[in-house]
């Protein structure tokens, strides 16, 4: 039977908050020392049926979930939360799946051979490009954050400064992209965290995520990400209305939520 794409589960784009969402929680997860220490590319086979590829996903990430929390029971480790963030991208009918997560060191070289067995068993098979893996430089993974929001809605790419990088990145069905609640934006609001404050902090309370790296000789945690992105109060104030505007709960639920807004 032939698969159906509902149009209403269908995106062409990166919402803004979402992609303000990830670029902060490369800083937030080295704050607390959770860093997204592993960047992974998954190139699925599926070139046209959206929504297996999307299912295919959630299923290596749920096995991944139960993997890590066996792999700790296993070893006497502290069982911890999971901290991920990940964009689908689809240029060109070729659907893939940015993946950066916090992961021990010790647990990589089980995780890649695991990680190759579920892809296979999911999708019927795998060949030496389907999966690609690298370790992630805390000082240069501003870069790295950037590249995952390069899809970002054309409207904000001069917020996030993405002029260079900034491409169509096709149709994808389903969520497109998403940050693990750990550290996503409710855990960073009740933390009290401030970028422009405390994104450089990581090197004195957990100096061990830079083992075996080594800082470049121009870093400068001033430029790693500019206070408020580069940019003057004054002109992020109307990126600031326009997302409250898509925000803003529609229907009879706007009543309500006007109401809310003047007793909290």
């Amino acid at each position: 039977m032939e698969t159906t794409i509902f149009k209403s589960r269908l995106t062409n784009k990166v919402r803004a908050n979402t992609a303000l969402n990830i670029v902060k929680s490369f800083d937030y997860a080295k704050f607390i020392g959770r860093p997204l220490n592993l960047f992974i590319t998954i190139v699925f086979e599926e070139r046209h049926d959206l929504i297996k590829v999307n299912k295919i996903f959630k299923g290596i990430i749920n096995r991944t979930t139960r993997w890590s929390k066996s792999y700790c029971e296993r070893n006497g480790l502290e069982s911890l939360k999971p901290v991920w963030i990940y964009v689908f991208e689809n240029p060109q009918f070729n659907p893939h799946v940015h993946w950066c997560l916090n992961i021990r060191k010790e647990q990589i070289s089980d995780f890649e051979f695991q990680l190759k067995t579920w892809l296979e068993k999911l999708q019927g098979s795998i060949n030496s490009n389907s999966i690609h893996m690298a370790l992630i430089n805390p000082y240069t993974d501003k870069a790295l954050a950037n590249y995952h929001v390069k899809g970002v809605d054309p409207k904000y790419i001069d917020l996030l400064h993405l002029q260079k990088i900034a491409r169509y990145q096709g149709p994808i069905w389903g969520q497109r992209a998403r940050v693990a609640k750990e550290i996503g934006p409710t855990a960073i609001k009740r933390s009290g965290f401030k970028a422009d404050r405390d994104r450089d902090k990581w090197e004195v309370l957990h100096p061990w995520i830079a083992d075996g790296f080594t800082k470049p000789a121009t870093w400068n945690v001033k430029k790693v990400v500019p206070k408020k992105f580069g940019i003057s109060f004054g002109y992020l104030s109307k990126y600031w209305s326009t997302l409250k505007r898509q925000w803003r709960p529609k229907g009879g639920w706007f009543r309500r939520w006007r109401f809310w807004k003047k007793t909290a």
